[in-house]
């Protein structure tokens, strides 16, 4: 298990899926139980990042604390839109995102 990392240093993104703006079926290829949600965040996490995945049935969200939340962020989408399949992109995810 690695050391816990300052998050002064890091930023904090979230990105995700929710019942205000995607489909019920979207919403059920997004959906992931316990043990995919352990595998998302750490790879995620990296080696120094921080992450959780909350996932409900009406919304999918990744939590990340990063140095760099753009890459971070683009890490989460590509995550989301495996989890969609293949007629699904980034630019059809109705996805939002936020940064602070």
């Amino acid at each position: 298990m690695k050391e816990p990392s300052s998050l002064a240093s890091k930023r904090l993104a979230m990105v995700g899926v929710s019942h205000k703006a995607a489909s019920v079926e979207l919403r059920e290829r997004l959906h992931v139980g316990p043990q995919l949600s352990r595998e998302i965040g750490f790879r995620l996490a990296g080696r120094d990042g921080e992450a959780v995945v909350v996932s409900t049935c009406n919304r999918t969200e990744l939590y990340l604390a990063a140095a760099d939340v753009s890459v971070a962020t683009t890490l989460a989408l590509d995550e989301l839109v495996e989890l969609a399949g293949p007629a699904v992109t980034i630019g059809s995810l109705p996805a939002s995102w936020s940064s602070r």
